[in-house]
């Protein structure tokens, strides 16, 4: 049997549910497991990163002169410090940025202190410098084209593909980016444990020290699946292999009215907003309702007495000049006569009626 190289990765599994379960391998035989989340989130949270700091310090790190005069020079010694406070910061966009990048920079950065130890290696050195910036740069070339890729084939706003069957809509992912027609991802069948149904994957591997006798009671007693996992060596890899997963489970999404920013939409509800909370702790839906309400507010002045009529008995009910029973009786049937009212059900005049206090419900509209 050849022994392959091993290559840190990413090992993932898609369960079927809207969901998927994913680990970061980095040794051979140690797998960390991630949080994973609804299928599709981490790929939205990933194309709605805001990358104007990181494209200018990635644009800085570009402008770094590399030439025989500046190897083991100070210039030199800038640009690898350079190299690891935009590795750092990338560190805080994303997981999967976080992961993918350390793999390709610390290799890389290996070569480079190797190579900067002997002066005449300045082809050398030129090429390790550009595969820096290659790495880095691949991220806003991911984040651009996936970007396209989710607002064109799951945004149920977009008219031209919003009814497209699922081969259609690779189609028209794929004619914009054909490098896509033929992108392979690496896979295999592993033997994994389950607890309660779910993947544990970080228990991949067996016969290592590390396990321990409840583990292999698990397989005697047929706690684990033999199952196709996913093999995911870079970024792309592992932003296609999402967006694959949700083309083929027809997930939808939106932005959201109140914060711009894309949200999955589940099952055939019908949202206009995300459930993102601000730093006060309150939600775009919560938000977007109040905004909504007040702009219905200033478009109609009877939805707008309705609520002059609310704040004024509401301020009876806390002076006590009104009972809590009367107060519930008024807020009952005014908010029925809202609804009809906006069902057109009922003239804005009738449901002027409904809100005085004591009620008047068969007062005629004006003008009758």
């Amino acid at each position: 049997m050849i022994n392959e190289v091993f290559m840190p990765h990413a090992e993932a599994y898609y369960d079927g549910e809207n969901g998927f379960n994913l680990a970061f391998c980095c040794e051979p035989g140690k797998n960390v497991e991630n949080d994973t989340d609804e299928l599709g989130k981490a790929l939205i949270d990933f194309v709605e990163l805001y990358l104007n700091e990181y494209t200018e310090k990635l644009i800085a790190l570009a402008g770094h002169p590399i030439t025989k005069e500046t190897i083991n020079t100070l210039s030199i010694t800038d640009f690898r410090n350079d190299v690891v406070v935009l590795l750092e910061y990338a560190e805080t966009l994303h997981p999967y940025v976080n992961f993918f990048l350390h793999i390709a920079i610390n290799e890389g950065l290996a070569l480079f202190d190797t190579a900067t130890a002997d002066e005449s290696n300045e082809q050398e050195i030129k090429m390790i410098v550009n595969g820096f910036i290659k790495a880095f740069y691949d991220v806003k070339i991911c984040y651009d084209t996936f970007y396209n890729a989710l607002t064109s084939c799951f945004n149920k706003n977009n008219e031209d593909t919003k009814e497209m069957e699922i081969g259609n809509k690779f189609w028209f992912f794929a004619d914009q980016y054909p490098q896509y027609n033929n992108f392979t991802l690496h896979t295999t069948y592993k033997l994994i444990p389950s607890a309660n149904g779910k993947i544990k994957f970080g228990r991949l591997e067996f016969g290592l020290p590390e396990e321990t006798e409840n583990e292999i009671n698990d397989i005697f007693q047929g706690n684990f699946i033999y199952t196709n996992v996913f093999l995911l060596y870079t970024l792309e890899e592992m932003l296609y292999f999402e967006f694959c997963h949700m083309l083929n489970n027809g997930i939808a999404m939106r932005v959201c009215r109140n914060c711009n920013r894309l949200y999955l939409v589940k099952g055939n509800y019908d949202t206009k907003y995300c459930n993102r909370v601000n730093d006060k702790g309150i939600s775009c839906s919560s938000r977007g309702a109040k905004k909504h309400f007040m702009n219905n507010l200033d478009k109609d002045k009877y939805l707008k007495e309705y609520d002059r009529a609310y704040q004024r008995l509401y301020a009876k009910l806390t002076r006590k000049t009104m009972s809590g029973a009367d107060f519930d009786k008024w807020t009952k049937t005014a908010a029925e006569s809202r609804k009809k009212y906006k069902a057109g059900e009922i003239s804005g005049e009738q449901l002027l009626g409904y809100l005085e206090f004591p009620q008047i419900p068969n007062k005629k509209p004006a003008g009758i």
